[in-house]
């Protein structure tokens, strides 16, 4: 029986697991290994959090390590003109570094839950009638745009060539008719849900539930797993009233112009 099935919190195999998967199904244009796991990601033109950021290792760290990691995390965004950022994973081992962190200056962002279930647990076939496709069509961008506000147009065309691009065809790209979108990434045993939306004016018909479900029901992994920001409550109630699990948290931390003088 897994960790999540069990009702307990993820062990350090699974949250490692789902941390390496999600970097791969959120590929960043550039990507670099330092010291004992510490990952550098960028891609640039593309500001956004989780494609712009340092990652930190899932470890304790030693004495002066964060401000190696520091250093190394401002040369890389100005060697790529990209924002400053930081993903601490897992907060409840490094809530040490965000407050560091905020001390210099920088600025947290909500926490981010990372739910995970038995994929069996939640899929349902024929809940949604899906148009699924290797990669994002024309009808997929535009419901997207539509779905998702904190991206405009430009912004979805950006994640098309970077992000969506070097993802090739190892997402499913679904979409249920003009409303409702996501993509699911599968391997080594993981199915992740990514960019799950459903456009203002179809909300509170039950759409996010039977796209969830209907996605899950296209994969074949063992366990799902989604992310959401802590601050979504309509959204951790939907994923906790499906079955899904809190395991661990992390946060995004961004630096400010300033940061340089400030470390």
């Amino acid at each position: 029986m897994s960790a999540v099935a069990a009702g307990r919190v993820a062990d350090a195999d699974l949250l490692e697991r789902i941390e390496r998967h999600a970097s791969r199904a959120w590929p960043a244009t550039l990507v670099s290994e330092f010291g004992d796991g510490w990952l550098l990601r960028a891609t640039p033109g593309l500001f956004r959090a989780r494609s712009n950021n340092t990652l930190t290792p899932r470890r304790p760290l030693s004495d002066g390590e964060l401000d190696a990691a520091l250093a190394a995390t401002l040369e890389w965004a100005e060697g790529h003109g990209t924002p400053v950022g930081m993903q601490v994973v897992p907060l409840d081992l490094h809530a040490g570094v965000v407050d560091r962190l905020c001390l210099l200056g920088w600025e947290p962002n909500d926490p981010v839950q990372v739910f995970a279930a038995p994929r069996e647990r939640i899929a349902a076939a024929g809940e949604m009638e899906l148009v699924v496709t290797r990669g994002p069509d024309p009808a997929w961008i535009d419901t997207w745009a539509e779905a998702d506000p904190s991206h405009d147009r430009a912004a979805v065309q950006k994640h098309a060539a970077t992000v969506f691009a070097n993802l090739g065809e190892r997402g499913l790209f679904m979409r249920g008719g003009d409303d409702a979108v996501g993509i699911a990434v599968e391997g080594d045993g993981l199915v992740g849900l990514f960019s799950l939306a459903v456009r203002p004016e179809a909300r509170r018909r039950g759409l996010g539930r039977r796209l969830v479900r209907a996605m899950l029901a296209h994969a074949s992994a063992q366990l799902a797993y989604l992310q959401v920001s802590s601050g979504n409550t309509p959204a951790v109630r939907l994923y906790e009233s499906l079955g899904f699990e809190e395991i661990y948290r992390y946060q995004h931390v961004s630096g400010p112009s300033s940061v340089a003088s400030a470390c």
